[in-house]
């Protein structure tokens, strides 16, 4: 709940954080047997461990280390390198993508925005490089639906609804959408209680969500929402939501009730889904139980 928007832009934007080893990954692994690319991906997904993550992502990326290329799982496991923003060498790999159509849904205006990033606040020469050699764009920051190849699709096209007029069935991927919406509309305090909502629901979702590499498809999601934003509108958000946590009363008293929707955005996003295989929800889970429980370890609601 501490990671304001910080969680939302999710790439690279953090100037503290500007450690960068840049040592080719291939250079410190030769194979990687299916035991170690598990055990990498366990430490990606559980730990955070960016370089973890990154010795998948440019294994897939260049078909490295006896790993078949597979630019779904690069882009996969880029993004969560890249967006602790401690590896430029990762969103390198990660803008090529968005160049490329790789893994990802072909995108010039957000490659443009990991290459900046890379360049102007860490200050990395081959990122510069590369935005140099990039057609020349105008960036006007344009909201559109969040939508990652078929994944991350948004099941409700909302527009800038009133917090009370959520309901269970509508996903973060909706909640969002109707974030876009209100900032579109410079209704930034809407949009933050709607971010909020969307964070409690993938929240959520995460609990229920077998598959612990899914978890990551609500970074995928603010990453797209984020990239869509000025820097004007980003303070303008960060100051609405600041001011909702320091009271999170209408969220603690109301009686929302937990999502009823079934978390495919999620489940699709996950590695065993791209591999064929939808591991589906945790069994026996407790609905009723898990959503009061939030109330007090996820929202600190006082008792």
């Amino acid at each position: 709940m501490k990671n304001i928007f910080g969680i939302l832009i999710a790439i690279c934007i953090n100037a503290s954080l500007i450690a960068d080893n840049q040592i080719p990954v291939s250079n410190k692994q030769s194979i990687l047997t299916e035991k170690t690319i598990e055990t990498l991906e366990k430490e990606c997904n559980k730990k955070d461990n960016y370089e973890a993550c990154l010795t998948l992502g440019d294994a897939y990326f260049t078909g490295k280390n006896g790993v078949k290329t597979d630019y779904d799982k690069a882009a996969f496991f880029l993004v969560s390198a890249c967006r602790t923003g401690r590896n430029n060498s990762a969103c390198l790999l990660l803008g090529s993508l968005y160049e490329q159509g790789k893994g990802v849904a072909k995108d010039i205006h957000t490659a443009q925005v990991i290459y900046e990033e890379s360049c102007n606040i860490r200050h990395y020469k081959p990122a510069c490089k590369r935005l140099k050699e990039l057609p020349s764009l105008t960036i006007v920051p344009t909201l559109t639906v969040v939508e990652t190849q078929g994944n991350l699709k948004a099941r409700n096209r909302l527009t800038c609804i009133n917090i009370n007029s959520v309901k269970p069935t509508y996903t973060p991927v909706d909640l969002l959408v109707g974030l876009q919406d209100c900032i579109t509309k410079e209704n930034y305090q809407n949009a933050a209680k709607l971010y909020l909502m969307a964070k409690i629901h993938g929240h959520y979702d995460k609990l229920r969500v077998k598959d612990t590499t899914a978890h990551q498809a609500i970074a995928m999601i603010q990453l797209q929402v984020a990239q869509q934003l000025s820097k004007e509108q980003i303070g303008k958000f960060e100051k609405a939501y600041k001011k909702l946590i320091a009271n999170k009363q209408i969220f603690c008293s109301n009686k929302f009730k937990h999502p009823n929707y079934y978390p495919r955005y999620m489940l699709k996003h996950g590695i065993r889904a791209v591999n064929g295989v939808e591991t589906g929800l945790v069994k026996d889970f407790n609905e009723e139980k898990t959503w009061a429980d939030m109330r007090n370890t996820y929202l600190k609601c006082p008792k």
